[in-house]
């Protein structure tokens, strides 16, 4: 938040599904009983809901980096939405994180997770389609 300038925070409303881990978190803020949750707890709770207890330690890490690591191309909260362009090495970095996220993405157990997992994982992969191999 200080890097962008907010005393808050706020959630946009069309922004929706690519950040439900992040606006779950959000509300266990405000709610006394998961007042201060920290962010992996809830993350850890979210993979195995979704992914199931076998596969939720992967599935955590990975929705973890895929929250956190993720480059920051833009902003809606200024009178421009780009900053600048990509340098080289942030591209390069870039391509290495993303790389990084598919290894963990095919680290996982596909054929333990349940129909609600295969769904949940089939959402992370939309844009990697070789995770589809491993089905």
């Amino acid at each position: 938040m200080n890097r962008v300038g907010a005393g808050g925070f706020g959630i946009i409303h069309w922004t929706t599904w690519p950040l439900d881990p992040y606006f779950k978190n959000m509300s266990l803020q405000i709610w006394e009983g998961g007042q201060n949750q920290d962010y992996k707890i809830t993350l850890d709770n979210m993979a195995g809901d979704l992914f199931g207890q076998q596969e939720q330690e992967k599935m955590a890490a990975y929705l973890f980096e895929w929250a956190t690591s993720p480059p920051v191309m833009g902003r809606e909260t200024r009178e421009w939405f780009v900053n600048d362009a990509f340098k080289e090495k942030e591209v390069q970095e870039v391509a290495n994180g993303a790389g990084y996220r598919l290894s963990l993405l095919e680290a996982v157990d596909k054929k333990v997770l349940t129909p609600t997992g295969k769904k949940a994982f089939a959402r992370f992969c939309k844009r990697y389609p070789q995770c589809f191999l491993y089905f």
